[in-house]
């Protein structure tokens, strides 16, 4: 049988609460690191919190009951911010290797600092 995380919670109350609606649906669930966390709260966030887990074959029926989105694909999803990326490195010899994250941080990093730039230059102009 194999589990899979489904969503994790910061408090392991939030957890039972999903955990219960699951199971009144007929959906098995398990609650991972869920005694750690309440013998040590502050460990929560190190460990990644309370994790919420079904079987992989009820998995898809637990995130449509949960309202959880499916999956997440960058490509589609962040596109506009992809493409600024692509066009900044391509400019850039040695981020042109990063993957798509690096890239994307690096460029919007550009522009915070040239948007901060610009709002100088107008201050010492108009200030």
């Amino acid at each position: 049988m194999a589990w899979i995380t489904i969503k994790s919670y910061t408090l392991a109350h939030e957890a039972h609460l999903d955990e219960m609606l699951l199971q009144s649906e007929g959906i098995e669930t398990f609650l991972k690191d869920e005694l750690t966390n309440r013998v040590d709260n502050f460990l929560s966030h190190a460990i990644g919190g309370v994790k919420l887990q079904v079987q992989k074959h009820d998995a898809y029926k637990a995130r449509e009951i949960l309202d959880i989105p499916h999956s997440v694909d960058p490509a589609k999803d962040y596109k506009p911010i992809a493409d600024f990326a692509e066009t900044i490195a391509a400019y850039i010899p040695f981020v042109r290797k990063w993957g798509y994250q690096k890239k994307i941080v690096f460029s919007l990093t550009l522009l915070a600092l040239g948007i901060g730039l610009f709002c100088i230059i107008l201050y010492g102009i108009f200030a």
